[in-house]
């Protein structure tokens, strides 16, 4: 079992490394977004954990739930421990493989997953501001040429 810090960290790295394959206009109208999508990537890696919880979220069931009316979660709750110790648990930024990987909570391999997020968002942000600059001197360039012209 990896600690959560490090599923979280390499769940919101692997989501910005997909941000970042996207092409560069698609990349600029989702700038605002791209903040909850890395976010939600470091969310989705600690998914499976949520079996961990399985009696709070049997209590929370009974408890507020199904006294809204609400379908019984028994069952989901059920299968989340069946996910979390399954290979389909490497669906959520390969969890199970971490879990298998660093299985004493070693906080240097959660650390270690931490620094790659940290290079991961300052290669981010060096390539963010090159385009920023190359977009800002093409702008330039054709007011230029529309005002020459």
């Amino acid at each position: 079992m990896s600690m959560g810090i490090g599923h979280f960290a390499f769940g919101a790295s692997g989501a910005m490394v997909i941000i970042q394959m996207l092409p560069l206009r698609v990349r600029l109208r989702i700038r605002i977004a791209q903040v909850f999508i890395v976010l939600l990537g470091g969310t989705w890696a600690l998914f499976p954990d949520l079996s961990k919880h399985t009696q709070r979220l049997k209590f929370i069931n009974v408890r507020y739930w199904t006294r809204l009316g609400l379908p019984d979660l028994d069952r989901f709750i059920n299968l989340l421990s069946v996910f979390h110790d399954s290979r389909w648990a490497n669906m959520s930024f390969l969890h199970r493989t971490l879990d298998i990987v660093d299985d004493t909570d070693s906080i240097v391999t959660s650390s270690a997953l931490v620094v790659l997020m940290l290079i991961v968002v300052s290669m981010t942000l060096v390539r963010e501001i090159r385009e920023r600059k190359l977009t800002n001197t093409e702008r330039q360039e054709s007011k230029r040429r529309i005002t020459e012209g």
